[in-house]
């Protein structure tokens, strides 16, 4: 056998086993088929993630990269396709790189404002709109089906206007459980912006939409119009009265402001329409004059019930539940009304004189905190009447105090009066006056039987009754504490 012949079976020899050892990396190897198609896919997504191209999908067939979805315009697709081509760098099988890109990405038009309308009416659900992909839209409608509606109708289109998909679906789906428990009720999400719209069964729901809105993280915000069953209420805060809901006409709104402008200063914001029902207006005016003098608070009307919700002093309620005690069958009245105490550590009048919280306080001390009220204000009363005047009230809230500290001694209220008039008329008028007092700390909590009421009329002038000023000081009520037994 000559040389060349024997040579030839080798050379073929080398020429497969070099062909086997090349397949055999390509199989095995890191170029193996499978494992290089997840590596280029890995890839794509990620060199698109870093461009922040969030519109286009990448699939994978061995080294071929397909590309769909719908690009904001030409140069966004021709960027997408070059940042994808280059991600492994050079193609070629050997090299390991992508083969192939198959372009099936189409041009959309960019949608601004991107809005999601979402209504609800009769428990029916209908979506309207755009969203970011069909991936978005079938998680839109999972979600909402989980909800409380019998039927949903969706009209909902792909369309490019959306930042960070996530983000976007997350906030529909917040949406979405807002707009459950309104009936009828609507969301709008344009752009980054929400609209909430509709009516809530409950008050609760109303405050927990109001909550969630005014918590949103930036780039997002909403706003919320939700009414609850109230048909009308007012809102007082430090500085301002706000004014929302329904008057059942023109004249009724009118009548509203001013008696809340007759009695508050500051600013008045009227956001309230025409309509409903009639037959409660004359309740709330009665109501108003001392809820406009509350810390802060809410008055609304209800299907037939006023309802009084906020922070005030105890005259301010007293004299509120007097105004509200006789209105009859046809409305009722609901409180919800936290009562401050005035704070005696800042009355000037007391010239430092500290009395315990615990309302042990010795009968010396109570007598001297009693007087030094008494000194330097009055309780007026209605001319001629037992009736304590509403300009009381600030002095009848310092009296509460001072008695909430003093529980443990025998009080005694007197009244007295000047010599106008005859005598045994002003003994009666005194000690009507007196005891008129009296019941009112009693309503307050005041033990009763620690409590008595007696009228002196003119017998124990405090001052000459020649003068208006010496028969305005007569005119006065007293506090005696009698001992720390029971009177």
């Amino acid at each position: 056998m000559k040389k060349r012949d024997w040579c030839k079976p080798l050379l073929w020899v080398g020429l497969a086993l070099l062909t086997f050892a090349v397949l055999g990396a390509l199989n095995f190897g890191d170029k193996s088929p499978k494992k290089l198609k997840e590596k280029l896919l890995r890839a794509a997504e990620l060199n698109l993630e870093t461009n922040g191209i969030e519109w286009a999908t990448i699939t994978a067939s061995g080294q071929v990269l397909s590309i769909s979805g719908i690009a904001p315009s030409v140069e966004e697709k021709s960027s997408a396709l070059n940042v994808v081509r280059s991600s492994t760098g050079q193609g070629g099988l050997i090299l390991g790189g992508v083969t192939r890109i198959v372009d099936n990405a189409t041009i959309g038009e960019l949608i601004r404002p991107f809005v999601l309308a979402a209504s609800v009416e009769d428990n029916a659900l209908t979506l309207s709109g755009h969203a970011p992909s069909t991936e978005a839209i079938e998680e839109i409608i999972d979600s909402a089906s989980q909800r409380s509606w019998q039927n949903i109708s969706n009209t909902l289109s792909v369309g490019v206007g959306v930042d960070d998909e996530r983000k976007w679906i997350d906030m529909v789906k917040l949406g979405l459980a807002q707009l459950d428990g309104l009936e009828p009720g609507k969301v709008v999400l344009s752009d980054s912006h929400m609209d909430i719209s509709g009516a809530a069964s409950s008050n609760d729901k109303v405050d927990q939409i109001s909550s969630i809105v005014s918590n949103l993280s930036s780039p997002f915000s909403a706003t919320s119009s939700v009414t609850g069953p109230y048909l009308w209420f007012a809102e007082k805060t430090a500085n301002q009265i706000r004014l929302s809901g329904l008057a059942p006409d023109l004249e009724s709104k009118r009548a509203i402001v001013s008696a809340v402008s007759e009695n508050f200063d500051g600013p008045i914001i009227d956001e309230m329409g025409i309509g409903g029902e009639y037959g409660w207006v004359r309740t709330i005016l009665k109501a108003l004059p001392q809820f406009t003098r509350f810390n802060s608070g809410i008055l609304s009307y209800s299907n037939g019930t006023i309802f009084v919700k906020g922070n005030s002093s105890d005259s301010v309620y007293s004299f509120l539940t007097d105004d509200l005690g006789n209105i009859g069958e046809a409305l009722g009245v609901q409180y919800d009304v936290d009562v401050a105490e005035a704070d005696l550590g800042e009355l000037d009048e007391l010239n430092g004189l500290e009395l315990r919280q615990n309302g042990n306080n010795l009968s010396d001390v109570c007598q001297d905190a009693f007087a030094l009220i008494m000194d330097a204000n009055r309780i007026y009363f209605e001319t001629g009447q037992a009736t304590i005047s509403r300009e009381s009230g600030d002095t009848l809230d310092k009296l509460i105090a001072v008695a909430r500290r003093c529980n443990n001694v025998a009080i005694r209220v007197e009244g007295h009066t000047d010599n106008v008039g005859g005598r045994e008329a002003n003994v009666r008028l005194s000690d009507k006056r007196a005891q008129a007092v009296a019941d009112y700390l009693i309503g307050r909590g005041y033990p009763d039987y620690r409590l008595s009421a007696i009228g002196y009329g003119s017998d124990k002038p405090a001052a000459n009754n020649e003068t208006p000023e010496g028969r305005a000081r007569n005119r006065r009520i007293e506090f005696i504490v009698t001992s720390e037994e029971n009177p």
